[in-house]
This record gives C-alpha cells, structure tokens and sequence, in this order.
C-alpha cells in the first residue's frame, strides 16, 4: 500500500529544489524596509504615538526607498481640506525642520487658494449655463461639485499639489 500524505509533506516535496534568487532576496528585503516606513506614518502621523523624538532616529535608519515610500505616504496622507493637523505639523517640524513646515503650510495654502478660484470658475460656468436655459437670478447658487468636469479637475488639483508637496520633502 502506499502512504498517504499530508497537504504539508507534499507542498514541502515540491518546494524543497526551490531556492531564492538574490534580486528576490532584495525585493523582499525592500518591501519589508517600505512596510517599516509605513508603519512608522500611521504610528506618528495617524496614531498615538507620542515620543516624536524616537521619530527621527528611526527614520535615520531606514533605506533610501524605505525614506522615499515615507515621503510618499506623507504627501499622499496630508489631508487637504482642514489644513495641517497637529500631528502633521509635529511630524514635519521633528523631521524637517520649522521651515519646511512653514513651506508645506503656504503650500498648502496655495493650494486651497487654487481650489477656491476653481469653485468661483465652476460657479460661473454653471450660472451661464442655467441663464442659457433661462434659469437665472440672484437666488440661484449652483453646486460645482454637480459640474462634470468637477471630480476631474480637482483630481488634477490635487496631484499638482502632492507632486509639489513631494518634492519639496525630498528637497528638504
């Protein structure tokens, strides 16, 4: 009779010839050193984490990819409607200093500015095609979140700004 054999014995048979190749070896390596740095984000920038100044020792010690994917989750993280949280603004000054944080927060402010003159512009479009169909006065107030080109070009608004955001934390 033959032996019968467990799901693990025949998943280790057909491993055992396998070996792991040293650009696997380093693609693991880097995807465990941007885990790192994405820990380290949502523990200090979306946590409770409050020993800011274990912060930049750790990040001191991460990989230039792994610094790099922080960079990223920073820009990408910062929330653009409410303007620099606490925990932002202790972050970038513990990481970057006073003045990039003051860079980031006029930035951010610019920003705002740009979204704000969008809305005034969708608000036209939209009161110049509501008189086109006859619907006008001073008791019409458009939504311009209705318009179609809304969500488009805000999106657009957006990456500006993070692309702008993320460079000036890899120039810092």
């Amino acid at each position: 009779m033959t032996e019968i054999k467990s799901t693990l014995d025949l998943v280790m048979e057909k491993l055992k010839d396998l070996k792991v190749t040293e650009e696997e070896k380093r693609q693991f390596k880097q995807q465990e050193e941007r885990e790192r740095a994405q820990r380290l984000f949502h523990r200090f920038f979306e946590g409770e984490a409050r020993d800011w100044g274990s912060l930049k020792e750790e990040v001191a010690k991460l990989s230039e990819a792994a610094k790099e994917e922080l960079l990223r989750m920073i820009s990408e993280g910062l929330p653009l409607e409410d303007g620099l949280s606490e925990r932002y603004t202790k972050g970038l000054e513990v990481l970057f200093g006073e003045e990039v944080r003051k860079g980031v927060q006029q930035l951010l402010e610019a920003y705002q500015k740009r979204r704000d003159d969008r809305i005034v512009q969708f608000k036209k479009e939209l009161r110049e095609a509501l008189a086109r169909r006859g619907i006008k006065g001073t008791a019409v107030d458009p939504n311009p979140k209705l318009h179609p080109r809304w969500r488009e070009g805000m999106e657009e608004l957006q990456q500006e700004f993070r692309a702008e955001l993320l460079d000036l934390l890899k120039g810092a």
